[in-house]
């Protein structure tokens, strides 16, 4: 099967050509500078008052970022739109994505390292770390370890965004997760049909799909398992903000969501 990872130009026109996808890295970057602002005035939720947002955008300070899972550096792409002073680190096992991550940002001293992300040391911490659609890419039995790299690689007043889609509720039975994928895919593609993606996108997610049955390359999880799994490792939702979830998703919080967490 030609996968949607086997080539940096097809999964640049993969995500790209989604709403949902868009919409989590828009949101992501936003909900990033207003941590930034939080962290600069004593302002409980970043609100400027009185402070006016051009003087203070002269301000800002270089931010150190960890981007892991960073693919072709798209989510840490969004977030340099927002905030350009990145001190960005971005890992990867995929040589394709890092050759291209490092073509496109290399020149604005942006540095992308293979690593595995459930087991990696940096030997240093940042302010923030983004892992877009990261997650659900790791095995179930090693999501725990990759949360907990991400919390090691975390300074002591950081944020971790994360991007991430949540199948609805199943019970540890393989035939009840088939029934929830099916449910999920075809909410996604219906959605998707109603102009909130490209043609290509939409192939492209009918391709995840059938990774996704397989139990290749795709990993997700429904959101309580995610929930657990942040809480055993000492993590708090601090915001989740919902992107795409039909209204029958509601009772299970699946869909797509940028969540804000800290240590607890």
């Amino acid at each position: 099967m030609k996968t949607l990872y086997g080539s940096s130009e097809r999964y640049l026109n993969g995500p790209d050509g989604m709403r949902n996808e868009v919409d989590m890295w828009y949101t992501g970057a936003s909900l990033f500078l207003q941590e930034v602002m939080r962290k600069k005035r004593p302002n409980e939720f970043g609100g400027l008052h009185e402070e006016s947002g051009i003087e203070a955008r002269t301000e800002l300070k270089t931010i150190s970022v960890l981007d892991v899972c960073c693919g072709p550096g798209n989510f840490a792409n969004h977030v340099g739109l927002f905030y350009p002073k990145l001190d960005l680190t971005g890992i990867d096992i995929n040589d394709e994505f890092l050759e291209s991550a490092r073509k496109r940002f290399s020149t604005h001293g942006r540095n992308f390292l293979k690593m595995n992300a459930i087991d990696f040391q940096l030997g240093r911490t940042f302010d923030f770390v983004l892992a877009s659609s990261a997650y659900h890419h790791i095995e179930d039995e090693d999501k725990r370890r990759f949360l907990k790299s991400i919390k090691e690689h975390l300074s002591k007043s950081g944020k971790i965004i994360i991007c991430e889609n949540f199948l609805p509720y199943y019970d540890n039975d393989k035939k009840l997760r088939s029934d929830a994928i099916n449910r999920y895919y075809k909410a996604l593609i219906a959605y998707y049909a109603r102009g909130n993606a490209t043609p290509e996108a939409i192939d492209v997610i009918r391709e995840v799909y059938q990774l996704e049955l397989q139990g290749e390359e795709e990993h997700k999880v429904h959101y309580q398992r995610f929930k657990q799994d942040v809480e055993e490792e000492g993590l708090v939702i601090e915001v989740d903000r919902i992107i795409w979830q039909p209204k029958d998703f509601r009772a299970d919080n699946a869909g797509s969501h940028v969540l804000l967490l800290k240590g607890s």
